[in-house]
């Protein structure tokens, strides 16, 4: 059966704003082949911003992200890049995955000198969750400012895994969690052996 993205992508970083992120985790599953994968973490730069939520929310320390035995942001950026290119359907899927992970591995890349493009179209894990709210008639949880809240651990819930692991601090969980969502989803199915004892909810038939 032919795949609608070939891999399945999730950085954490420093700061949620894209002009100030730096990559401290990258992680990245092929579509079809769950032992393919990679993890990678990266040393932040000496003088870099990091914010306190972002520390929080992936659970690092300022001395575990400075330390100098890690690879440079821009060297996990070319292992990934080697990794992508090995693969026939380069398309990329994700949660947020246009607005946040894509435009934060341009700006990786392009720092890198390596001015790669991720391509024009996706699979974005939110628009796929937000179509089964909408066949089965239920409203979109929003946020304080009105903007769609429909959170990974929303979408764990609605396709009947547990939430991802907290704090963030492997990417590669992210990544798992994501494909296993896709998967649920678009097929119906369980997609990883550790998440096949939880059914697929009705609802994603409708």
């Amino acid at each position: 059966m032919g795949r609608v993205f070939g891999y399945t992508v999730d950085v954490e970083t420093t700061h949620s704003d894209i002009e100030k992120a730096r990559i401290i985790k990258l992680a990245a599953i092929n579509a079809t082949d769950p032992t393919d994968w990679i993890n990678l973490q990266a040393r932040v730069a000496p003088g870099t911003f990091i914010s306190a939520s972002a520390l929080a929310y992936n659970g690092f320390t300022p001395e575990e992200l400075t330390n100098p035995n890690l690879p440079t942001e821009a060297e996990i950026i070319e292992q990934y890049i080697a990794w992508r290119w090995r693969l026939t359907n380069k398309t990329a899927s994700g949660h947020n995955l246009g607005n946040y992970d894509i435009p934060i591995l341009e700006s990786a890349a392009a720092r890198a000198g390596t001015n790669i493009r991720l391509g024009r179209r996706s699979v974005d894990l939110h628009s796929l969750a937000a179509q089964v709210y909408e066949r089965n008639g239920w409203e979109i949880p929003l946020d304080e400012k009105g903007f769609s809240n429909l959170t990974s651990d929303r979408v764990a819930a609605l396709v009947n895994i547990p939430p991802e692991p907290k704090p963030h601090r492997e990417a590669i969980h992210g990544v798992i969690w994501e494909r296993e969502a896709l998967e649920r989803i678009i097929h119906r199915r369980p997609y990883f052996r550790e998440f096949a004892q939880y059914s697929i909810p009705k609802h994603l038939f409708v």
